[in-house]
């Protein structure tokens, strides 16, 4: 029994000493040598695997891919024209889109999205503005008083000045 004992260990022995001399984990392959014995010093003795090529594109790559998509599509060029109007933003957000979808059929639609997004941002500027609402200590605020959206707080100041004109 202590011969075989000793044989396991040895081999758990040879087993650290090859996976140190291939940059693995000494101390995983200690366990794995006395875990299997032989079988553990074989394993040890395999090559590492090659790791998979990446699958993710290199960012000049997907550089490459908008340019040519946005000069050869036509459907890819209208709708990065509609949203050259809102801003160098709105396109970035078109080009993050299509990255994450990777379909240029869905351009034109995700182009309204965007440029629906950017009024009604625009909207809320002139609302607040309008109405002197103000995100000063919290999200937005009128007369002192603390709402959690846009919507509530318009609405006050509407109920408010509808009062004071009365």
């Amino acid at each position: 029994m202590g011969i075989i004992v000793g044989f396991w260990l040895v081999c758990a022995i040879c087993s650290t000493i090859l996976a140190s001399y291939k940059n693995r984990s000494a101390l995983g392959w200690f366990f794995v040598g006395l875990l299997c014995g032989p079988f553990g010093l074989l394993i040890a003795l395999f090559p590492r695997l090659a790791a998979a090529p990446s699958t993710v594109p290199a960012q000049d790559d997907f550089e490459e891919r908008w340019a040519t998509l946005t000069q050869y599509d036509a459907a890819a060029r209208s709708a990065m024209g509609s949203l050259e109007g809102y801003g160098p933003q709105a396109i970035t957000e078109l080009k993050k889109a299509y990255r994450g979808s990777g379909d240029p059929s869905q351009l034109p639609r995700i182009a309204q999205h965007i440029a629906r997004e950017v009024e009604e941002s625009r909207d809320e500027g002139k609302l607040m503005a309008k109405f002197g609402i103000t995100q000063d200590p919290g999200p937005y605020v009128y007369r002192g008083y603390r709402y959690n959206n846009l919507r509530d707080a318009v609405n006050y100041a509407k109920r408010f000045v509808a009062h004071v004109t009365v």
